[in-house]
């Protein structure tokens, strides 16, 4: 037969199993974002390895719908400004591209400079050089992976002081 006194141990193993488990899963998470942000981060960098740099003109905003279905029914198209963009090449050439990343309000007025990078082998397969073009997305992965990793240090910490 079970006693009470004997039930209460075991209830107790499984919650101090399960806080342990519980704190375990933002390291995890945070571990997979932050790996993920420094793959993102060297990727970027070995993409940029072969790039050569050239000073360009915004020429236009182009204005572009994206459309999004969220139910059967609907469909709404979200609207951003996307850069036009003219840089001569090495090889002279003048060349005018579309960047990829489009915003709302538009990053750049036109008549603006900008650095352009771009595959002297691809001049037309360009983009516009920024921070936020090129590292924002590994930034915002590693700072919230280590944020989770920190707030499952706290958790355990709580844990190990509350016993």
């Amino acid at each position: 037969m079970l006693h009470s006194k004997d039930f209460m141990p075991s209830i107790s193993r499984l919650v101090s199993s399960s806080i342990s488990s519980f704190a375990i899963v933002p390291f995890l998470v945070g571990g997979l974002a932050v790996g993920y942000g420094c793959h993102l981060a060297l990727r970027t960098q070995q993409q940029l390895q072969p790039l050569v740099a050239a000073n360009g003109r915004v020429i236009e905003n182009q204005l572009q719908s994206h459309r999004k279905r969220i139910r059967k029914n609907e469909s709404p198209s979200m609207s951003v400004y996307h850069p036009v963009v003219e840089f001569t090449a090495q090889n002279g050439k003048v060349v005018r591209f579309t960047d990829a990343v489009g915003t709302d309000p538009p990053d750049y007025q036109i008549g603006d400079s900008v650095t352009v990078l771009y595959h002297p082998q691809q001049s037309q397969k360009a983009q516009i050089q920024s921070w936020k073009r090129l590292w924002f997305f590994p930034t915002i992965a590693i700072a919230g992976g280590s944020i989770a990793i920190f707030a499952g240090l706290g958790a355990l910490w709580q844990y190990q002081h509350t016993k």
